[in-house]
C-alpha cells in the first residue's frame, strides 16, 4: 500500500510491497456493481448468485470468494481458506498488509484496518460441513463516523458462525500468537 511519512522538516510518499502472495485479494471496489465484480473475477468459476450476493470457487489456497451487495452495490468481500492447511500462511499474509486493532475471543475473530483506515479486515474461524475455515472479511469503514463505529457490531455478525470445539480453540490459539506479532 501507499502511505505518507513526515516529520517537522519534510514528508515523502512510501510504497510498501508485500512479499507474501498467498491469495489474490477479492474485489474491494466498494459500491461496485455485480457486473464489475464479475469482470474482476474473470477466470473464476461462478458458484452461486442471487440478489444479495455472489460466490466463486477459489483457486490455490482459497476455497471460495464471496461478495455481499446492498441495492446492487458491493458492501463486503470475503475469502474462505482451510484452517488446517493455511493458518500460519494467512496470519503472515494479513500481518504484512494490515494493522491489528482488536480481538474478539467469544467469536474467534481478529480485526485489522488498512493504512488509510478506510477499510477493516476481520479474520475469523468458521465451521462448514465439519471442517474449520478461516474467513477473511473485507469491508469499508469510516472510523470518524459514529454511525459506522456503531455498525461494527453488525458487521461482526456478518461472519458470525463461530465454532466452539477443541479444534477451533487450537486454531484460534495459533492465530492469536501469529496475528499479534
Amino acid at each position: 500500500g501507499k502511505t505518507k511519512s513526515s516529520n517537522e522538516k519534510s514528508s515523502f510518499n512510501v510504497t510498501v510491497t508485500p512479499k507474501d502472495n498467498l491469495y489474490y485479494e477479492p474485489c474491494m471496489q466498494w459500491g461496485a456493481s455485480k457486473s464489475t465484480v464479475n469482470s474482476f473475477m474473470k477466470g473464476y468459476e461462478l458458484n452461486q448468485q442471487d440478489t444479495e450476493g455472489i460466490s466463486y470457487y477459489g483457486k490455490g489456497a482459497v476455497e471460495m470468494y464471496a461478495y455481499l451487495f446492498k441495492n446492487n452495490k458491493l458492501t463486503s468481500s470475503a475469502v474462505l481458506l482451510d484452517a488446517e492447511k493455511y493458518l500460519e500462511a494467512v496470519a503472515n499474509f494479513i500481518n504484512e498488509r494490515y494493522v491489528y486493532t482488536l480481538e474478539d475471543e467469544d467469536n474467534y475473530a481478529f480485526y485489522f484496518v488498512n493504512i488509510e483506515k478506510d477499510m477493516a479486515v476481520m479474520v475469523s474461524l468458521n465451521s462448514l460441513g465439519g471442517n474449520v475455515y478461516i474467513m477473511v472479511l473485507y469491508y469499508p469503514v469510516d472510523l470518524s463516523d459514529a454511525k459506522t463505529r456503531g455498525n461494527l457490531n453488525l458487521i461482526r455478525k456478518i461472519g458470525k458462525s463461530p465454532v466452539k470445539n477443541e479444534t477451533a480453540e487450537k486454531y484460534f490459539n495459533k492465530l492469536q500468537q501469529s496475528l499479534k506479532k
